[in-house]
């Protein structure tokens, strides 16, 4: 997903709710156990830690040779164990010596390390939950939730009682639920043909097979238009333009080519590694495909200068020449001194493409858009009126506005910056944006996808603030 977009707020708003708690925010006091269900007192989950040494544990918490046996039997030996740090409600001690407890008297708070066995068998899971979340919550905010106009299945827990299954649609209308076995998509695009690894979609959507073009999306968004053909791989039993699934009951299920309409790909847990992204720039072609590259030796060559594309901001094509606007403030005119343009896509392939087809180029690692680019000055220019019955579908577009012949009556906003916002709550969703683009300066743009029709656009606002 874009870089900048990971930086705004509105994410925090935006992102699905995750079960149980929120890993995000501190959490909240909750009564605990000990494994034999005795009550242990309210407390407040702090940390997890896999790999505490035992000699630390044993001073803090003054653990007999009897105790330290037990633990080894449960599983804990070596030199280091599983604890569990709290923040614990501790009633105060009497001032006098045989005086009961006031319990009206406010608790004290003591922060306490136990290992992780000492814990009921609920509490041990509700500990793994967290952690698990925890972990994963970096993940959970860069993937792409919303592609084409469809959710991504996700793991939004740490059990797994069932596979999560890529969605495959087919051209009479009905889907299929299964995992692709297809370890690649071939592109044959107007500016060459290349292999793309499954690995890094996030969709697959094919032409009207009247001509028009197929489709891949990245999971960073990039979108890459031309014919796409499934290469044959013997090592998966996949032949050559045929989609092969393990469907739900785990048996292998083959489709051809020609029966597919759109692939929309769970989300993995591996999928933002390894996209090579230090020191791309986003290429936008003239006919619409945007993707992130690194520029062949990170230079410009114009004429007979080389520029380091660490310098520039960015490049327009304009009447074939290239513009490039420094960082500096400055600007560079000239011709590309090549014909065909050499790029590394972050999402792997090595591309020749011809300086005619260039649009634009970014150079600024915070701004990767999608679709029709608008700038607005002040949120009055962006304000949009919704359907009350209908969330997120469009009831009129200003004349004023930025959307005017841009959106439509009856456009849906599916998604923004690749979530599902919160039409029901108008605090948290499309006026946050507005907020974080102009008040808080936290954004720099935001991308809203849009349906029409049953097809999906995207459309790029970006802050013009002076």
């Amino acid at each position: 997903m874009n870089p900048s977009i990971f930086k705004m707020r509105l994410l925090s708003v935006l992102v699905f709710a995750l079960p149980l708690f929120s890993v995000s925010g501190e959490e909240d006091f909750r009564q605990w156990r000990y494994f034999n269900d005795a009550d242990m007192g309210e407390g407040k989950l702090l940390e997890y830690n896999t790999a505490y040494p035992l000699e630390d544990l044993t001073k803090e918490i003054q653990l007999t040779e009897d105790r330290i046996k037990w633990l080894q039997e449960q599983g804990q030996s070596g030199d280091f164990v599983r604890v569990v740090k709290l923040t614990l409600k501790v009633p105060p001690k009497p001032k006098e010596p045989d005086a009961k407890p006031d319990p009206k008297a406010e608790p004290e708070l003591v922060d306490v390390t136990y290992p992780f066995t000492y814990f009921s068998s609920a509490d041990q899971e509700y500990v793994m939950d967290w952690d698990w979340l925890r972990q994963r919550e970096p993940f959970f905010k860069k993937c792409l939730h919303i592609v084409l106009g469809e959710e991504r299945g996700i793991r939004k827990s740490r059990p797994e009682p069932e596979p999560n299954f890529d969605v495959i649609y087919l051209r009479d209308g009905s889907k299929k639920r299964g995992i692709v076995q297809n370890t690649s998509f071939s592109l044959h695009a107007k500016y060459g043909r290349f292999a793309v690894s499954r690995d890094k979609l996030s969709a697959v959507q094919f032409g009207d097979g009247k001509g028009g073009h197929d489709l891949l999306v990245g999971v960073n968004n990039n979108r890459l238009s031309g014919i796409i053909d499934l290469p044959a791989d013997s090592g998966v039993g996949v032949t050559a333009n045929h989609l092969v699934t393990t469907n739900e009951s785990g048996q292998s299920e083959t489709i051809r080519k020609e029966k597919l309409s759109r692939i929309i790909f769970r989300v993995r847990p591996n999928e933002l590694t390894d996209l090579n992204l230090d020191g791309s720039a986003l290429v936008r072609l003239k006919n619409g495909d945007a993707f992130d590259a690194r520029v062949s030796g990170g230079e410009f060559k114009i004429g007979t200068r080389r520029i380091a594309a660490a310098q520039v901001s960015s490049v327009e094509v304009i009447e074939g020449r290239a513009n490039l606007i420094m960082k500096s403030g400055g600007k560079e005119i000239g011709d590309f001194s090549e014909a065909d343009l050499p790029m590394e896509l972050a999402l792997g392939p090595s591309i020749n493409v011809y300086r005619a087809y260039v649009g634009q180029i970014y150079c600024d690692s915070n701004f990767r858009p999608v679709g029709k680019i608008l700038t607005a000055s002040e949120p009055r220019v962006l304000t949009l009126s919704f359907e009350r019955d209908k969330p997120g579908v469009l009831r009129s577009v200003s004349r004023s506005s930025v959307y005017y012949e841009v959106l439509e009556k009856g456009d849906r906003i599916i998604s923004i910056d690749g979530r599902i916002p919160d039409f029901d709550s108008k605090d948290t969703t499309y006026e946050l944006i507005l907020e974080s683009l102009f008040e808080d300066n936290t954004a720099t743009y935001f991308v809203l996808d849009v349906e029409r029709d049953g097809l999906t656009f995207s459309v790029t606002v970006r802050a013009n603030n002076g």
